[in-house]
């Protein structure tokens, strides 16, 4: 026997299967504390209880539903298929197009477009500029250096074009840079209000923000420092891990500060920084806490399971270069100061907390 569900009690039908009589009206199971007790003509006090839980779970359920459906942006990627773009794309629920010089194609809920397609886009509410050729995946030339610059400032412009030709302009233009933007400033911990350093990373920083910022005046536009992103896929760690061994690498005497953020706290912050409109000009994505190389180094062998190496100072001037090893190994003491004061919670805000966390998908 089942119990049929009036106008004035059809709320219940979110707590079983509905079943149909044949007569047509609708009807759903009694549970089961009520078909022990007998009671088929009537909804007791405990029925009730058991309608209003699951009342709430579909709440709940239509709630999520619009947060991400409803509440879901447009947002255009530029570069978005390398190791920071998945990452975004992968873990926030918005409509993501991916800009991309050669791949197409569907990925999850990312849209991969070519650069000939980017007139079809009218509008969007977001765009994230993370273009831009590696520092460290070959040895430095002049040839290798121009691509670098290259890769970055043209792709820039294109990206400053693009905004300004939609139709409906967006609510931020967030671009990377990267904390070399302070040169080879070891001694002092550095925070957004502190000046460009020298080098040839500082002077590609100094000149990758300023190509960006010629679209402040069009939409908020938001200035990403990048420090050493710290994901199991590849990157940094990569280059620093040994894949079979998993012993873990560092240069000299392991005194160079290591500013890093976990890419969990990275892809939360760009989330925090879209949604918060007073956010606007550079902001260092980096976790509070910078450690040495050495201590870096400790706290992922220590995850791991496996052993550091030291790697002798004229071996890594050797294999890259006197001025490649100077600039990526120097390091610096980058703060988050604007995350902070905004009001930003870090996940992983020390590195034996973030290395435990990515040696557990790494293992």
């Amino acid at each position: 026997m089942y119990l049929t569900v009036t106008p004035l009690s059809i709320v219940a039908l979110t707590t079983a299967p509905p079943y149909f009589d044949t007569n047509g009206s609708i009807s759903v199971p009694p549970p089961p504390n009520v078909i022990r007790s007998g009671l088929y003509e009537s909804i007791t006090l405990e029925y009730h209880k058991y309608t209003i839980k699951y009342c709430l779970t579909l709440i709940t359920q239509t709630i999520l539903f619009f947060l991400i459906v409803v509440c879901s942006m447009k947002v255009v990627i530029f570069g978005g298929t390398g190791l920071i773009g998945r990452a975004i794309y992968s873990s926030l629920p918005h409509d993501f197009y991916i800009v991309s010089r050669s791949a197409k194609g569907q990925e999850g809920q990312a849209h991969i477009i070519g650069l000939d397609e980017i007139d079809k886009i009218k509008e969007c509410d977001v765009v994230i500029n993370l273009s831009g050729y590696s520092i460290a995946s070959k040895r430095w030339n002049r040839k290798v250096k121009e691509e670098i610059v290259r890769s970055r400032i043209d792709t820039t412009r294109l990206v400053v074009n693009f905004i300004r030709n939609l139709e409906k302009k967006p609510s931020a233009f967030l671009s990377g840079s990267a904390i070399g933007f302070y040169g080879h400033n070891t001694n002092k911990e550095l925070t957004e209000e502190d000046p460009f350093g020298s080098g040839f990373l500082a002077d590609l920083a100094r000149s990758w923000e300023e190509e960006a910022m010629q679209a402040d005046g069009i939409c908020r536009t938001v200035l990403l420092r990048t420090a050493n992103f710290l994901s199991p896929k590849g990157g940094f760690l990569s280059a620093l891990i040994n894949p079979k061994s998993k012993n873990v690498m560092y240069f000299g005497d392991g005194r160079q500060p290591v500013s890093w953020m976990h890419y969990a706290d990275y892809v939360k912050a760009v989330e925090f920084v879209i949604e918060n409109a007073s956010i606007a000009g550079p902001v260092n994505m980096s976790s509070p806490q910078p450690v040495t190389f050495k201590e870096f180094a400790e706290a992922f062998s220590k995850s791991l399971g496996s052993h550091i190496r030291s790697i002798p100072e004229f071996l890594g001037k050797i294999a890259l270069g006197s001025e490649m090893y100077r600039e990526l190994m120097s390091g610096q003491k980058v703060i988050p100061k604007k995350l902070i004061q905004a009001g930003f919670k870090f996940d992983f805000p020390d590195i034996n907390t973030a290395a435990s966390s990515i040696a557990s998908l790494m293992k």
